[in-house]
């Protein structure tokens, strides 16, 4: 079965892609949005580690989704989490169908006052945030999921739209009777605002992903002392500013992998990597393979960070559908 590359984020959005029961609907950034199937089991998790926040749901069959100190099994109706540059695994273990959206954190905007932040259940470990409760939200969220598959496959006017309207909605049914850790969120200032703050040092991240800014650069971009900075970045993105930064260089060295015929070592130098043994070591601790064997999925192109999907021509196994997340 063959596949097809997507077009880049940056360029308008084309018709959907049907490649062999993966549809999959790119827009501009900051929103991504992809129906995947899957008629084969994975024997073997699959990492990953993108850019975007994530937000997926399980429409059909039953996925398996791992973190770093966390793993759950998800049927249908079931939702997942993931913040931006989190390394992460999954792999479906029945086939079945998910809706999945990765944005921008600035996205959806603030929350209005004295409401939850938008942002704040993706800042907490995974074991911690929201889940489907229950038979009535369970329906709930199915019927949320089956909207965002007709507007992405119709793509009428507002369809864009109606997806950022759509993905308010799953996230305020999955946070309305949910409670964050204590001293998670910031009393009166909430998540959206501390994003606000390191936006700055996002941005530069995103343009240059390569660089190795110091936290005291990182800092005086945003406007606040290392201590504020190293504060408020943790609050608002779940981690440290120095361990954000390493995801993001090895997530750019996993696209050049993929797009590239550089070989490692000029890779390792172009992403920051002391050296070749650097960037193998960073690698095999969030993708869990080897920068080599990584390369091995070369007939593969990644969408936003570096996830892979089939190229054009590119033959999928023998008995297995087209890849998908």
């Amino acid at each position: 079965m063959s596949g097809r590359r997507e077009p880049a984020p940056s360029r308008p959005a084309a018709a959907p892609l049907a490649v062999g029961g993966l549809v999959a609907a790119r827009m501009p950034e900051p929103l991504v949005v992809l129906l995947v199937t899957h008629e084969w089991g994975r024997p073997e998790p699959r990492p990953d580690l993108h850019d975007g926040l994530e937000v997926g749901v399980v429409l059909s069959g039953e996925q398996e989704r791992h973190w770093q100190d966390h793993v759950t099994t998800l049927g249908p109706g079931d939702i997942w989490l993931v913040n931006t540059l989190e390394p992460h695994a999954w792999r479906f273990t029945r086939p079945g169908l998910v809706v999945v959206l990765e944005f921008a954190p600035a996205f959806l905007g603030p929350a209005l006052p004295g409401e939850m932040p938008w942002l704040a259940p993706f800042s907490v470990p995974p074991a911690q945030r929201p889940e489907v409760m229950g038979a009535a939200m369970r329906r709930d969220t199915l019927a949320i999921a089956e909207e965002f598959r007709q507007e992405i496959e119709a793509r009428g006017r507002g369809w864009v739209s109606a997806v950022k309207i759509n993905l308010m909605r799953l996230l305020l049914l999955l946070t309305r009777e949910w409670t964050p850790p204590e001293g998670r969120i910031g009393a009166g200032q909430g998540l959206s605002h501390e994003v606000q703050r390191v936006m700055p040092a996002l941005d530069a991240l995103r343009a240059r992903p390569e660089a190795r800014p110091a936290l005291a650069e990182a800092a005086a971009a945003c406007g606040l002392s290392p201590t504020q900075f190293n504060r408020v970045f943790r609050a608002a993105m779940g981690t440290s500013f120095r361990e954000f930064a390493l995801r993001s260089r090895v997530s750019a060295a996993a696209k050049q992998l993929l797009e590239t015929d550089l070989t490692t070592e000029d890779i390792a130098e172009r992403t920051g990597f002391t050296d070749h043994s650097h960037l193998h070591r960073m690698f095999v601790r969030y993708y869990q393979c080897t920068p080599r064997q990584y390369r091995l999925l070369r007939g593969i192109t990644p969408r936003l960070g570096a996830s892979p999907y089939p190229v054009e021509g590119q033959e999928a196994p023998a008995g297995q559908g087209a890849r998908g997340r």
